[in-house]
């Protein structure tokens, strides 16, 4: 306060009014992250000193570090709350940049000037007080000088030694300068030694200089005004020392504060080289802590020694340190300057308390604790568990740009303590980690613990930041060995790009923490829980340094180390040959993959290094013009050490400190000379992925120790990748390149290439579909080991990808279904004994129906209904000798993405190199299918001849607001456009444009191309062939979903089908919108599916294909009595969020509901479908009081009330369910069971709290973490506002969802032919209803029986319960009749009972189902009845038996949905088969149940997947 009052005196006359004042704030690491609270609370303490107002004291705050950021100017506020509020929000800006002289020009610049406030020119002083902690990294002197020029009273306040000339140089005068001397350090001690009745002794080096000790000594200054002085209290004593030790103060020297700040005037400055810090201590307990001296020890009052110092000592401190602590002393040490830092930690009591010096580590890397919370480790051994993981935490930066930390426990089950994004301090992480309670147990599951940390933990919803390349660290701690499997779940979270540490003690096997850890030198095992806390220094290095895999950019830097001595010189064309052959298919540039090449032999000679070429033409060009280097020996391990030292560093092109994968082949035909086994644990240790490729006489342990596993553990270094046999031996060179037609090539050319180019993806349904013919029965170990090696490097376990393999000759068989088997080793195994089918024929039409029908079946494991991605792949060798295209549409049709592999006439050639680059593609596209995120490459291309032009303007709309709707500026999303008639326009590329705001100003230019002709198949071959490619910015090779949409106008002039064939093939979606001319064939030729096929009338209806996003929207209000002032705010809240819906019947739909103990709805989705109507009643809206706070409930409340079909609900349409939770309060019931069963419902709930919520409860009832949003008070909802609803905006649509509930007809032939059979009738419809869940609001049926006219037996609202039902077809009378009009009957049924009255839910979206049994042909038309129950949205199953038409069965069934069987009898065997086509109905038939509108309007949704 004196110096805040000198320096406003200093303004002008000490009674100045009015001034200017800037802040200006260092939010450097000069600062730091820890020290940034204590730097933003001293500026508080500033304004806190000043009387602010307009006409008073103006304020303006800046904030710098290697930019100035203005937070806000001098006329931004007007009275001191509100700028104490900015203060308070302040955010540390980090980094190493300090630009101080940039800062200050831009508060002559920008702040100072009447337009921001300044009063100059009216006479006001103005000021500016600079907060600094370091030297500035820029040039000072311009600013300084104008800050001069301006008549600017400057001041600084100088935190530590180092600010302090600088800032002297810049101040107005020296003596405007403060300095503060560690302020994170005595604002601890200060807290640390708060309490009363203790005797507390300084021990101060008195060689650290005048400032430092003027610094301490008004730190003790300040300490003493905050304790309670006296003998009965806290008791204070000083001593000093550099060689020798001496009293300024005993303990009992002064029993007041102000005799004791008196005496503090002593403390002075003693110039010394040399410290003796042993003797000191010495001195301390043997001259002061004794009962003469005043020392209370005897009467058990704590005594603390807090030493401050700046050298290290010259004596040993370890023996005084142990006998101060011996006698009960707390002992505290400070070191700045050159203190040693071990020295400190001897001294300190302990480590929480010890070192203020210790570095906490620069790096940026997200750590999760995975403790082991069983009996094993026990409430014995957590406070050591605590301890290892609080040393951790200390030592590092944890902030959200630097390091993030979560932690989960685990036993049988796994238990989720914070995420990485739950705590942005590193005080609250330690806070958390000290409440840590383990949750018990005697069955330990390691295995499903690691699972779980990679779904739960390492993803960007919880914090993770993987997809930023950040390195994901996991620190298992365990007490057991696990009782499930974890080898195979290791390798998918080294795979996932995790980078495991396993840490144990007490019973578990060393084995399995090698096997669990990344490498095997990560895994760290003590006897004892209680040396875990010693383990803290020594594993810090490599949780900072070590490096895991990151694939998920493409990425790489790859080296080759290629033998080029004497002994391969015949051989070196073939080694040239297999490099280039490896590095043509990778995406070889200067921004995704590198390569460099060295040749060894006595010595390593690098050919190129990582950044020598930019480009692969220039690197194959090299490659192309190698020459052996020769030599006679040897020395491989020389070799190894210069790849690391020189080849992959830093200055030679490697981005490993970037977190690329690091990979080196090394190809050798020799033994070495030297020892292998140092430099290759080193390149492991650093964290390349090493592969070993022997040729000729190279020694197979040498190439084991080069490759990527250790001993028969497994273990794998930086990569890690799963079952890649990363050594190989070759006989010959001249195998490599696939000249012999070798397996050997396909197989080192497959291994490498799949671990260079692939990544962990999403689940997938894999069917092998493989010729079993005669013709193919010599190749076929090569196609089973082709199968094996693909399953190998998939995701095979329960939840991600499935296999199953199909034979076909003539007819079909199943070796093994989706679902048979669950574990990777079992489907290798049945894989490894797949015998060869046989037969002479090769139906593929056949067989492509069969997988169609028998394997992409819910019943056969089958997910496509639950949006898991289906893939064939088809291997075979000849033509088909049935009917292909009508099976294959079929399968498009569901979405199945196919892939076929031919291989020629015959399977002898199929190690040929053209078959490979068959078999490489076919695998790329197999592992990089769909991968999970919204990444796509779109590509229009629409018709711009003569007939099209006046079609430009809603084309050029329709593709602006595509672009207006994409992720586009995250480069998520990159769009092309192209133009064409009868040659082609490219407007601009995939990689032309990186923001939405130029690719939507592009499109807005763009005019019309004209012409007369139009080539749509020349336009069509030219995109594949020059838009779908790496250099026009396509992302095919690394997953990227490719899309092209084509707009057409006219009829072409060329050949269509062979072009849209062709991209189909590569994999391209192609959506077909024809428009006013449009040919109906072509457009189905270029469609991908039907589903993807639009033919317009004209082309203003192009805009009505995009539908705006479709949302329900449920606010849940907390309106407890403790919200009560904080409503209006909560209501506001909502208004402005509904005025950012389109609200609409048929776009967004918003309800309200309002809880305390009890919910209620305010109004549900379905009752208001106008912005202007929903304002109106939320202003209406009044607070309803009330306790408890029963959230749980609430949320069970619009679970089942307000997300019903009944209720507005489109959930069944797939609409986005989406719930935004607003609270104040803690819920006092369990909110886990209500949140978990709204996310299993597909709602995703959003939640927003104040300070007063729990966090942990907002969390688990959010979707995913990232979902929760907290603010202070309800008045800072707006502040949340923007971010909440872009993810809301980003909620996807979810796949149309049968409702569980049937409508479902039974339509019996009571005719005279089915006298005989009609028990047997009765007993199958006895039989669906016992396997229906028939119920209030469940399953409804009905039975209606004909001949030649047709009788209800009861209707689908008779009865409500399955009892009544089954009785009622036990009473079934057999009605007889001669003729059998079942057109008469179907037209009865639509008519009376397929209606509302009659119990029908049709408009609610309830499936109606008609099951007709027949026993002969109509003598009626059936043709115009069945078309309108189809119109209807009746989906129609047939039985025939006797002397029932098939053909008429076909035509009544909605789809080849009948049965026909010889007897009645046989009934029992379909039962089973309708049964399950009715619960496996697909989305697109529930799709055509929905009422079809009155009047002409299209809308359609492109679904982009």
């Amino acid at each position: 306060n004196l110096w805040i009052q000198s320096f406003l005196f200093c303004l002008g006359n000490s009674t100045q009014d009015s001034a200017d004042l800037v802040l200006l704030i260092d939010g450097s690491e000069n600062v730091g992250a820890a020290n940034f609270p204590l730097v933003r609370d001293l500026a508080l303490r500033v304004i806190e000193g000043l009387d602010v107002g307009r006409d008073m004291i103006r304020v303006a705050l800046v904030l710098y570090g290697a930019d100035p950021e203005i937070k806000f100017y001098l006329n931004s506020y007007d009275n001191k709350a509100d700028i104490r509020n900015v203060v308070q929000g302040l955010k540390f800006l980090g980094g190493d940049d300090s630009n101080l002289g940039a800062a200050l020009e831009q508060v002559t610049e920008s702040l100072l000037g009447p337009e921001a406030g300044g009063r100059a020119e009216e006479g006001v002083p103005q000021a500016l007080v600079i907060i600094s902690a370091g030297q500035s990294t820029d040039d000072i002197s311009e600013g300084e000088r104008a800050l001069k020029q301006a008549n600017v009273f400057t001041f600084g306040v100088a935190v530590g030694e180092s600010a302090s000339a600088q800032l002297q140089a810049v101040a107005t005068e020296k003596s405007f300068v403060l300095q503060i001397l560690m302020l994170v350090t005595l604002d601890f001690f200060i807290s640390a030694l708060a309490v009363s009745k203790r005797d507390i002794i300084f021990l101060i080096d008195s060689s650290m200089g005048s400032t430092s000790i003027n610094a301490v000594r008004e730190f003790i200054r300040k300490f003493i005004d905050t304790m309670p002085i006296g003998t009965e209290e806290v008791q204070i004593g000083v001593a000093m020392f550099s060689n020798t030790p001496r009293v300024e103060i005993d303990l009992n020297s002064f029993d007041s504060k102000e005799a004791l700040i008196s005496a503090l005037g002593r403390i002075k400055p003693k110039p010394s080289p040399d410290v003796n810090i042993g003797a000191a201590l010495d001195f301390v307990r043997t001259n002061m802590l004794t009962s003469g001296k005043g020392s209370r020890i005897q009467e058990a009052v704590p005594q603390l020694v807090l030493l401050i110092t700046s050298k290290k000592s010259r004596d040993s401190v370890q023996q005084p340190a142990e006998a101060l602590q011996r006698e009960g002393v707390l002992t505290l040490a400070v070191g700045s300057k050159a203190a040693d830092e071990a020295e400190l930690k001897q001294i300190a009591f302990a480590e929480k308390i010890e070192i203020t010096t210790i570095q906490t580590q620069r790096v940026v890397r997200d750590f999760v604790f995975l403790v082991d919370g069983s009996d094993y480790v026990g409430n014995a051994n957590l406070p050591s568990v605590r301890e290892f993981m609080s040393g951790i935490v200390t030592r590092l930066d944890v902030r959200p740009e630097r390091v993030r930390i979560g932690l989960m426990q685990f036993a049988d089950t796994q238990k989720t303590e914070f995420y990485l994004n739950s705590h942005t301090t590193k005080q609250d992480v330690l806070a958390n980690i000290a409440q840590l309670r383990l949750m018990g147990g005697n069955v330990v599951r390691t295995g499903a613990a690691l699972q779980y940390a990679i779904a739960n933990h390492f993803q960007a919803s919880a914090g993770s930041r993987r997809n930023q390349g950040v390195q994901q660290v996991l620190i298992l701690i365990t007490g057991a060995s696990s009782q499930d499997e974890v080898k195979r779940v290791a390798d998918q979270v080294a795979l996932a790009g995790v980078l495991t540490f396993a840490v144990g003690a007490g019973q578990v096997a060393e084995n399995e923490l090698r096997t669990v850890a990344f490498v095997p030198n990560l895994a760290y095992y003590e006897q004892s829980f209680t040396a875990l806390p010693s383990l803290v220094e020594q594993i810090l290095t490599p949780l900072t340094t070590v490096v895991g895999n990151h694939g998920d950019g493409g990425e790489r830097d790859v080296a080759f180390l290629i033998d080029g001595s004497d002994d391969v010189r015949r051989d070196f064309g073939y080694i040239r040959d297999f490099i280039i052959k490896v590095i043509e298919p990778l995406d070889v540039s200067f921004d995704k993959v590198r390569v460099a090449v060295a040749q060894h032999s006595d010595r390593a000679t690098p050919s190129f290094y990582l950044n020598t070429y930019k480009t692969k033409e220039e690197v194959l060009r090299a490659l192309r013009g190698l020459t052996p280097v020769g030599g006679r020996s040897l020395n491989t391990g020389i070799a190894l050490k210069f790849m690391k030292d020189t080849v992959l560093s830093s200055n030679y092109g490697s981005r490993a400190a970037q977190n690329v994968p690091q990979f080196l082949i090394v190809l050798t035909g020799g033994k070495s000379r030297d020892s292998v086994k140092e430099p290759a644990n080193a390149l492991k240790t650093e964290g390349v992925v090493p592969f070993g490729v022997g040729v000729k006489n190279a020694d197979p342990k040498q190439i084991e120790l080069c490759e990527s596993t250790e001993g028969t553990t497994g273990r794998r270094p930086h990569g890690r990748y799963v079952n890649f046999y990363n050594v190989l031996m070759v006989s010959s060179a001249k195998l490599l390149c696939g000249r012999g037609w070798d397996f050997v090539f396909l197989k080192v050319f497959f291994i490498i290439y799949s671990v260079l180019a692939f990544g962990n993806k999403v689940a997938k349904d894999v069917v092998f579909l493989l010729d079993g013919s005669d013709v193919s029965k010599n190749g076929f170990p090569a196609v089973r080991d082709f199968v094996e090696k693909v399953v190998e490097k998939l995701n095979v376990e329960e939840g991600k990808d499935r296999i199953s393999v199909v034979q076909y000759s003539e007819d079909s068989s199943v070796n093994f279904y989706l679902n048979t088997h669950t574990r990777k080793q079992d489907m290798l195994n049945a894989i490894k004994v797949l015998k060869h089918k046989g037969g002479s024929g090769a139906k593929l039409g056949a067989a492509l129906q069969f997988v169609r029908h028998q394997v992409f079946t819910s019943s056969s494991g089958s997910r496509r209904l639950e949006g898991v991605q289906q893939v064939l792949i088809l291997l075979s060798s000849r033509g088909s000798s049935d009917e292909v295209a009508g099976p294959a549409s079929a399968l498009r049709d569901l979405e199945v993405v196919s892939l076929s592999i031919g291989v020629g006439n015959t399977w002898t050639t199929y190690h040929t190199l053209e078959c490979l680059t068959q078999l490489v593609r076919a695998f790329t596209f197999i592992c990089n299918l769909f991968p999970g995120d919204n990444f796509r490459d779109i590509v229009f291309l629409f018709d711009g001849s003569d007939q099209s032009r006046n079609g430009l303007p809603a084309i050029r709309e329709f593709i602006r607001r595509m672009a207006v709707d994409l992720d586009i500026d995250r480069d998520d999303v990159r769009i092309a456009v192209v133009q064409y008639s009868e040659d082609t326009l490219v407007h601009f590329d995939l990689n032309t444009h990186k923001s939405q705001k130029d690719i939507i100003y592009a499109i807005r230019n763009l005019r019309p191309k004209g012409g007369r002709v139009l080539n749509t198949g020349a336009a069509l071959q030219y995109v594949r062939s020059n838009i779908f490619t790496t250099a026009s910015g396509s992302r095919y090779e690394r997953g990227v979903p490719q899309l092209l949409i084509v707009m057409i106008g006219g009829e072409s002039s060329d050949d269509v089908a062979a072009s849209a064939e062709d991209l189909k093939t590569f994999g391209v979606l192609s959506i077909a919108i024809g428009l006013k001319n449009a040919v109906q064939r072509e457009l189905e030729s270029i469609a991908y599916s039907s589903r993807f096929l639009f033919n317009l009338p004209v082309f203003g209806e192009l805009l009505s294909v995009q539908m705006k996003p479709r949302r329900d929207v449920v606010f849940l209000l907390d309106g407890s009595g403790d919200t009560r002032d904080g409503f209006p705010i909560m209501r506001q809240f909502v208004e402005r969020m509904v005025d950012k819906f389109n609200i609409d019947e048929n776009k967004d739909r918003v309800s309200v509901v309002q809880y305390s103990t009890q919910a209620q709805a305010h109004f549900l989705l379905n009752s208001y479908f106008s912005k202007r109507d929903v304002l109106k009643s939320l202003g209406n809206m009044q607070h309803r009081g009330g306790r408890p706070l029963n959230t749980g409930a609430a949320l069970e409340y619009v679970k089942n009330h307000i997300f019903i079909a009944s209720a507005g609900s489109r959930h069944f349409e797939g609409v986005p369910q989406i719930l935004i939770l607003v609270t104040g309060g803690r819920s006092q019931d369990d909110v886990r069971g209500p949140a978990a069963a709204l996310k299993h419902e597909k709602i995703v709930p959003f939640s927003v709290g104040t300070q007063t919520a729990d966090i942990i409860q907002l969390q688990a009832i959010s979707y995913v973490p990232s979902h929760t949003f907290t603010v202070s008070q309800f008045d800072n909802l707006q502040s949340i506002e923007q971010e909440l609803m872009s993810y809301v905006k980003r909620v996807p649509s979810q796949p149309r969802r049968l409702q569980s509930t049937l409508d479902i007809v039974v339509l019996i032939d009571g005719s005279d032919n089915t006298k005989e059979s009609f028990s047997s009738v009765k007993a199958f419809v006895q039989l669906l209803a016992e396997r229906l869940n028939i119920g209030q609001n469940q399953d409804q049926m009905s039975v209606v029986q004909y001949s030649d006219k047709a009788a209800a037996e009861f209707f689908l609202n008779t009865h409500s319960t399955k009892k009544n039902v089954i009785d009622a077809v036990k009473q079934l009378k057999h009605t007889g009749g001669q003729l059998l009009n079942t057109g008469a009957a179907l037209t009865y049924a639509n008519d009376n009972v397929f209606t509302i009255p009659s119990g029908s839910r049709r408009l609610e979206n309830v499936p109606q189902i008609l099951i007709l049994l027949s026993a002969g042909r109509s003598t009626d038309d059936v043709r115009g009845p069945v078309k309108a129950l189809k119109e209807k949205g009746v989906i129609i199953f047939s039985i025939g038996t006797k002397n029932a038409d098939t053909l008429e069965l076909q035509t009544l069934s909605h789809q080849p949905n009948y049965f026909f069987i010889s007897n009645s009898d046989e009934l029992f065997t379909v039962s089973e088969n309708i049964l399950s086509l009715i619960q496996g109905l697909s989305i697109k038939q529930v799709a055509t149940m929905i009422p079809p509108f009155s009047g002409k309007r299209f809308k359609i949704c492109f679904i982009l997947i």
